[in-house]
């Protein structure tokens, strides 16, 4: 029996500004992506939270990660051959909580 084929290590291919907002997060949030994609670029499902957005088009997703501050988002469009297109990343503050009145 032959062994499995070895998956080719994906591009990562960031578009827009997409690559300097990344870089403006903190260093652990950036560290918990790039972990992420670099898993995917292997082939292997992606640590982070994983959503689908159908809406936008299909087979692109929404990779989410928070701190006490802000809420961090990625989108990319899943491996095309050997890439992957970041297409967006933003991120958000968290709601604030109701106080118990």
């Amino acid at each position: 029996m032959a062994p499995p084929a070895r998956i080719r290590r994906a591009h990562i291919s960031w578009e827009g500004d997409s690559l300097e907002v990344v870089r403006s997060w903190p260093k652990p949030i950036r560290e918990d992506f790039g972990v992420t994609l670099g898993e995917m670029q292997e082939g292997r499902a992606a640590t982070l939270a994983v959503r689908p957005m159908p809406s936008i088009a299909p087979s692109v997703f929404e990779l989410k990660d928070a701190d006490e501050r802000k809420w961090y988002r990625q989108v990319y469009l899943a491996r095309v051959k050997d890439t992957i297109y970041v297409l967006h990343c933003f991120e958000k503050d968290t709601p604030k909580r109701k106080s118990g009145i």
